[in-house]
């Protein structure tokens, strides 16, 4: 082949290869740390003294630009979803100091963990410690440190180390996020200890000694690999039976862990769900104390509270909610819902209102408001926000329902209201409540009672 052919090989290739890095990221944001792997595995193969970083550096800019533009996306829709959180502790050194914890947690996650859990929940102090912070930080400078010394001797260690750095950098909470530590997050990372354990086995495999049989090194990797897949096989079982229903998933959780606060909640919620609103209170109250500062447990609770008819509490609940989460959605739509159940309805539409102003296009809240409208007797208000809810999702059933009944059984138009039950229909034909929304139809035509 001559020079030209090859050259235009090699950029039909590159430029495959990054059609494949772009379609990687929008699959998983986590793939925005495969430019840095590409350059650790260059510079992992670079020959001694080759000048390597100068040639080859304006290859992975693209890449590189890639994914920065990524990064740059990814950060603003999580900040527009609340996925971004305020900095632990309060500052950025706070924060800082516990990366360098998340790193040595993150090791222990994939190597020695046995009692695995699906949540993890860290009780944090509210001062630094600046002894154990720098004891994590100069124990992670030890082992980059250590690779570094590697390199020379055995650059496979070296590739691993730095392999788990980078690959564990999208989850490490520079950038807090709202999981602090996960199992998946550990995924990708796990290449490190495997490649480590690999190297392991076969300095093991190959060692000899004049005392021992020559059979005796071989044997004794082949026993540590079974023992080693038998213990990993089993907790992967006995991990898998966790996973059964979301009741044994919270259950076990606090079995493992009775303060994680995260599981108390998912309980919570299920008793919720179930109408066991007293267990629920118990376990919301129980989470409360722990972790005064989550919103959702408030917000849970208030539901709980307001189950049991306890409207004060829950009303305190909501406002708890919304003072260390402002913008918290759902607590701001349970408390105009409890302000309608109580009858103060000019609070309850004034609530919906501002979260309409910030959230034009949602229809549900729309809806919201209609209901809410339609109970205080303000219908022409209540038509218009039906109107508006079918203009945002017109497929959805619920705002023609509403609005039909209205005109059927509030303001005695039955021709009115057998239109926009049948435009209901129509928008939404595989909806569970067609056939009730028909028989009714069929009623009002044939001037039964309906």
């Amino acid at each position: 082949a001559t020079d030209a052919t090859r050259r235009e090989t090699k950029s039909s290739l590159y430029g495959l290869a990054f059609l494949c890095f772009v379609m990687a990221v929008l699959s998983k944001p986590v793939a925005v740390a495969l430019p840095g792997i590409m350059v650790l595995f260059e510079i992992s193969r670079q020959k001694a003294g080759s000048r390597w970083v100068l040639r080859r550096a304006l290859l992975f800019v693209p890449m590189l630009a890639g994914s920065l533009v990524a990064i740059y996306v990814l950060l603003g829709a999580m900040v527009e979803s609340g996925g971004i959180y305020p900095y632990r502790g309060g500052s950025f050194l706070y924060n800082l100091f516990l990366v360098f914890r998340l790193f040595l947690l993150n090791i222990k996650l994939m190597t020695l963990t046995v009692n695995y859990s699906p949540v993890y929940v860290l009780l944090l102090p509210d001062t630094i410690s600046w002894l154990s912070s720098s004891a994590f930080v100069l124990l992670n400078l030890g082992l980059l440190g250590l690779a570094v010394y590697m390199f020379k001797k055995t650059r496979a260690v070296f590739f691993a180390v730095f392999w788990f750095y980078i690959t564990i950098l999208p989850s490490s909470n520079i950038i807090p996020i709202s999981t602090v530590l996960a199992d998946r997050y550990v995924y990708l990372p796990s290449f490190a200890y495997c490649l480590i354990l690999a190297l392991g086995f076969e300095r093991l495999w190959s060692a000899r000694s004049r005392k021992l049989s020559e059979d005796f090194f071989p044997a004794l990797s082949v026993m540590v690999l079974i023992l080693l897949l038998a213990g990993y096989s089993y907790m992967t079982v006995i991990q898998n039976r966790i996973w059964k229903d979301s009741f044994t998933l919270w259950s076990e959780t606090l079995a493992r862990d009775p303060k994680n606060t995260v599981a108390m909640n998912g309980l919570g919620v299920l008793y919720l769900e179930n109408g066991t609103n007293d267990k629920a209170l118990e376990v919301l109250e129980g989470a409360a104390e722990i972790n005064p500062s989550d919103p959702l447990i408030r917000n849970n609770l208030g539901i709980a509270y307001e189950r049991i008819g306890e409207y004060e509490k829950s009303e305190e609940q909501y406002q708890r909610a919304l003072s260390l989460s402002p913008g918290h959605y759902e607590a701001r739509i349970n408390l105009s819902n409890l302000y309608a159940k109580r009858g103060d309805f000019q609070k309850a539409i004034r609530t919906l209102r501002l979260l309409v102003e910030e959230r034009p296009g949602d229809a549900f809240l729309y809806f919201r408001l209609g209901v809410v409208c339609e109970e205080a007797g303000r219908f022409d208000e209540a038509i218009g926000s039906y109107m508006r809810s079918m203009e945002l999702r017109p497929h959805i059933i619920n705002p023609y329902e509403n609005l039909g009944r209205l005109f059927l059984d509030k303001l005695n138009d039955p021709d009115r209201a057998v239109y926009f039950l049948k435009k209901g229909i129509e928008m939404a034909p595989n909806s569970r409540r067609r056939e009730k929304i028909e028989a009714l139809v069929k009623a009002v035509e044939s001037g039964s009672d309906w």
